[in-house]
Parts: C-alpha cells; sequence; structure tokens
C-alpha cells in the first residue's frame, strides 16, 4: 500500500512542506490502511524535518521551507488530500471516518447514500446494534435502514488490506532437517 500511495504522491502537486507532510502522513498509514499515528506527531515530524532541512538548506531554498513550523489546520488539509488517494477511504483514523470517506465518494445519485451517511453519523448506535434508537435518531423506517445497511455492509473496511503481500506472511524456515540412512 505504502508504494501505490507514495506513486499517487508522484502526481498530486504538493508544496515542498506539504510533500513532506504527505509522506509522513503515508509512513503513518498501517496495513490495513488507517493513519496509524495521531496528527500531532505528523505535525512534530515534518517540524523536525523542517528545522534540519532549513539548517542544512541554502538561502535559494529558505523561502520554500517557510520558518520550519507547521499549522495543525495545514497537516489536516493535507491528509484530506491523502484520503481522495485510491483506495477511497486510506489514511481515515478510525472505521467510522472510513467508510464515511467510502460513502461521500459515491455517486450522490447512489440508492440509499444519504441514508447510509446519517447512519455513520450515529455510528456508537450502529455498533452497538440499538436499532430502535438508530431509527429514531435517524428518522429512518425499516426499510430504508436495512437498505442503507446493506450498503454499509458492501464498502470495505479494511482499504489496505487488498494490497497485502501473502508470501510475506509464510515463514521460511533457517534449516530443514531430514532423516536419511537411519
Amino acid at each position: 500500500i505504502w508504494d501505490h500511495l507514495r506513486w499517487q504522491l508522484n502526481f498530486a502537486h504538493f508544496s515542498p512542506v506539504d510533500q513532506l507532510i504527505a509522506e509522513c502522513i503515508v509512513d503513518g498509514i498501517d496495513e490495513r490502511g488507517y493513519l496509524a499515528i495521531s496528527l500531532l506527531e505528523v505535525k512534530e515530524a515534518v517540524e523536525q524535518q523542517l528545522q534540519e532541512l532549513l539548517r542544512l538548506a541554502g538561502s535559494d531554498e529558505l523561502e520554500e521551507l517557510g520558518d520550519g513550523t507547521l499549522e495543525m489546520a495545514e497537516v489536516e488539509v493535507v491528509l484530506k488530500r491523502v484520503q481522495n488517494f485510491e483506495p477511497v477511504g486510506v489514511g481515515a483514523r478510525n472505521l467510522q471516518e472510513c467508510l464515511t470517506l467510502q460513502l461521500k465518494a459515491l455517486p450522490e445519485q447512489t440508492a440509499s447514500r444519504a441514508d447510509a451517511l446519517k447512519l455513520m453519523e450515529c455510528h456508537e448506535l450502529l455498533v452497538a446494534n440499538d436499532i430502535t434508537r438508530l431509527m429514531r435518531q435517524t428518522q429512518l423506517d425499516q426499510d430504508a435502514l436495512k437498505a442503507a445497511l446493506m450498503l454499509v455492509k458492501s464498502l470495505d473496511p479494511y482499504p489496505g488490506s487488498k494490497f497485502e503481500d501473502a508470501e510475506r506472511d509464510q515463514q521460511v524456515p533457517d534449516v530443514v532437517v531430514r532423516k536419511k540412512n537411519n
């Protein structure tokens, strides 16, 4: 997944600082496709890299790097751009965000899309399987709720898992012992 995301980074037109942020975000994505580190950790890691680059940079590069500090809003904006990469839902910080990103990526005319987005707003009731309160909170009837649930179930909860290398999980022994001639 990391190679696939870095390949997409090459085509996204980021400023030098935003490129550093995006690379740090990609490095923080786990094999499921979720962002496994906090945005504060991303911000601190990028600021540390910027300080080092500023120390080593020539005067013509200083303007592109800024003063070496970042606003959290800038990190959040870059995260939103990375979350638009393929596979849809990558870079989410939790299951709710992952599924919401996938729902928002569907065409607006998709059946039950709006109802499924309502379900995501009440995800704690969905997880608790509290159908009565869920219907009351979302104001969906039983048929609409069922259709929205079917749409949510069709989504991929782990968008990075399709990039897993099955061979990587196989263990290769260091030594093989065979019995020969007693």
